[in-house]
Parts: C-alpha cells; sequence; structure tokens
C-alpha cells in the first residue's frame, strides 16, 4: 500500500479553516439568540408602555372628574353662602399658624391640642407636616 502523505501546512490550514467555520457558526448562533433576547424585550417593554399609559389615561380622566366635582361643590358653597358673608381665604386659621409654628419647635400632639384646639386628627396632621421630623429630612 502506498500511502499519501500530507503536508503538515496543509493540515494546519485545513484545522484552521475547520475552527473558523466553527467560529462563524457559533458566532451566528449567539448573535441569533441576542437578537430573540432582544425583541422579547422590546415586546415587554412595549406591552409594559401601553399598560403604563392606560393607567395614566384612567388616572387623567379620574382627575378631570374630581376637578368637575370640586369646581360643582364650590358653586354650590358659594349659592349656599350668604349675600353679605365673606369669602372663604386660601390662607390658615391663625390658630393653625400658631399650631404649625409650635410643630416646627418640636410641640407634641397633645401640646398642638391643648394650646390651639386642634383635634386630635388636625394637631396630627399640623405635626406630621410641619413636625421637626420633616425638616431635618430635608424635604421642601
Amino acid at each position: 500500500m502506498h500511502m499519501i502523505e500530507i503536508p503538515p501546512v496543509d493540515l494546519l490550514l485545513a484545522g484552521c479553516g475547520t475552527l473558523m467555520v466553527f467560529v462563524f457558526a457559533l458566532a451566528a448562533l449567539c448573535f441569533d439568540a441576542w437578537r430573540r433576547a432582544a425583541r422579547r424585550q422590546s415586546q415587554h417593554l412595549l406591552t409594559h408602555s401601553q399598560s403604563l399609559l392606560e393607567q395614566l389615561t384612567a388616572l387623567d380622566a379620574r382627575m378631570n372628574a374630581t376637578a368637575t366635582a370640586v369646581r360643582r361643590l364650590d358653586e354650590r358653597i358659594e349659592r349656599a353662602r350668604p349675600s353679605g358673608a365673606a369669602p372663604l381665604s386660601g390662607a390658615p386659621a391663625p390658630g393653625y399658624q400658631i399650631a404649625i409654628r409650635l410643630a416646627r419647635t418640636g410641640a407634641t400632639r397633645d401640646e398642638l391640642m391643648s394650646s390651639c384646639g386642634l383635634s386630635f386628627g388636625e394637631a396630627e396632621l399640623v405635626r406630621r407636616l410641619h413636625g421637626i421630623a420633616q425638616h431635618a429630612g430635608g424635604a421642601a
């Protein structure tokens, strides 16, 4: 038998060619997997965005309905008010201003109730909104 000898350089070139084909195939598979993952992620983001848009639309409708209801209540209050009565102002009553000042200096709920004549709920609200803990945390 006569064997054909293949030079080592040809074997090396054949090995490199085979390796290149393998690497190319692996790169193509990786790229395809990346593309599919990107498509799934895009679809998920689109679905999530549509859900958020629907929620925002519903909130906008509810806000508009609430604004309309408040406007109607204001009109009813204005019609029910005696003709000589002074209009309601947006400024807090002097008792609330004192309570706010006391809350900013660290007054407790009970102190606000006894000093300013506030109810339990009012004193708690003033203390939470204007108390020392709110201003120490850096809330604006």
